[in-house]
């Protein structure tokens, strides 16, 4: 699962899927136990969908996903945005890898940041085939095995760096 912070509520987001907030004050509360609240989402219109990462910068909900077809096949990175709605999240869809790989789909990672002179997001992609001969990190007409800006007033995606094989963390500063 994931944890995002949002003005006076945390959100929570697993991999199936299933998305919800709870109000910061709660935590604070004498209670033995919290109970989340769920979000009604559009995520159901992807099959088998997982998500690998989320992240919230101001209103905006982004999610990073990739569809599960079974135990060796992955399909379809995304990266989804949806404006924040404590009832409804409905996920457009800003950016796709498409096609499949017989590994799992990793990285997903996202931060804001800012390229020349544009607000964007970057985000790392990988396989789980590290243990095998690709040349994908090499390969300028692939994403999987770099780290990607989106820019967000067109959103077009350039590698902003290659090489990294399978990266998972990001951190910008």
């Amino acid at each position: 699962f994931h944890i995002d912070f949002y003005d006076k509520y945390i959100f929570l987001s697993s991999s199936n899927s299933n998305l919800f907030y709870l109000p910061k004050d709660k935590l604070k509360a004498n209670t033995s136990s919290v109970e989340p609240i769920k979000i009604n989402s559009n995520l159901n219109e992807y099959t088998n969908i997982v998500i690998l990462d989320s992240f919230i910068d101001g209103d905006n909900y982004y999610l990073s996903t990739f569809e599960s077809k079974g135990k060796n096949k992955n399909c379809n990175f995304r990266l989804l945005i949806a404006k924040i709605n404590l009832n409804d999240l409905i996920f457009d869809e800003l950016f796709i890898n498409p096609g499949c790989t017989d590994s799992r789909i990793l990285g997903g990672r996202m931060q804001k940041f800012t390229h020349n002179n544009v607000n964007g997001i970057l985000f790392s992609l990988a396989e789980q085939s590290s243990d095998r001969i690709h040349f994908k990190a090499q390969d300028d007409s692939s994403y999987v095995g770099k780290i990607n800006f989106l820019d967000l007033q067109n959103n077009q995606v350039e590698v902003y760096s290659k090489g990294h094989r399978n990266p998972q963390g990001l951190y910008v500063k």
